[in-house]
């Protein structure tokens, strides 16, 4: 979709699907999977006649940040919250996140938020590291993880000028999905210092890092 901080909402007698640029963390899987139907330099620029329900409904389910959602007019069951709270480190990008989340009094489904530090809307993710050299290369440890976890939801705390704690049962995992630690309650780094992301280790204080 387009980078504006736009508002987009479209219907049919099945479905509305909605986009809120201000959330919008430019992941380009919307349009670079349907581009017939989601393309913000188009007159409307979401389409729902650009391809079958079934189509629409797994990639606005794929945006990450929540940027995209939808809601069935017809009757049928719209997205369902995860019982199990996961996030995945994109490469040189965000955190993302899925499940039951809570933060600055917002409820979400889905979640980004910033890693690198220059956001202009954190802590979430504005694509702001597509255009800065964000070095995501230090992780933790990957530790045993349990294949089975509680359900939860997380809460989220912005600490001025400091990372974002977190409380509740949280699953972190690599790109193929697979465990990389897990914590009940944490601080994420937002500065993009940290020596081990996602979590933080005082470098803010360092850089003198400003939220």
């Amino acid at each position: 979709m387009s980078n504006k901080p736009t508002q987009h909402s479209y219907a049919n007698e099945k479905i509305r699907v909605s986009f809120d640029g201000s959330k919008c963390a430019h992941a380009g899987l919307c349009f670079g999977q349907l581009h017939d139907v989601f393309n913000g330099d188009a007159n409307p620029p979401i389409n729902l006649k650009g391809a079958p329900l079934d189509e629409i409904i797994r990639v606005v389910e794929l945006c990450p940040s929540s940027a995209l959602t939808f809601e069935r007019l017809d009757g049928e069951a719209n997205e369902v919250t995860p019982e199990h709270a996961t996030a995945v480190m994109l490469p040189k990008g965000p955190l993302a996140l899925r499940g039951a989340l809570n933060i600055e009094g917002q409820h979400f489904t889905r979640l980004t938020l910033c890693r690198c530090g220059q956001s202009k809307n954190k802590p979430f993710c504005d694509g702001s590291h597509h255009r800065h050299d964000f070095d995501d290369q230090a992780e933790v440890e990957k530790e045993e993880v349990k294949a089975v976890f509680e359900a939860s939801t997380i809460d989220f705390t912005s600490y001025p000028d400091g990372p974002i704690g977190f409380s509740g049962e949280l699953r972190i995992n690599d790109l193929t999905g697979a465990g990389i630690c897990h914590r009940s309650k944490g601080a994420l780094c937002r500065c993009g210092a940290s020596k081990r992301k996602p979590f933080c280790d005082g470098s803010h204080n360092e850089i003198g890092f400003k939220s």
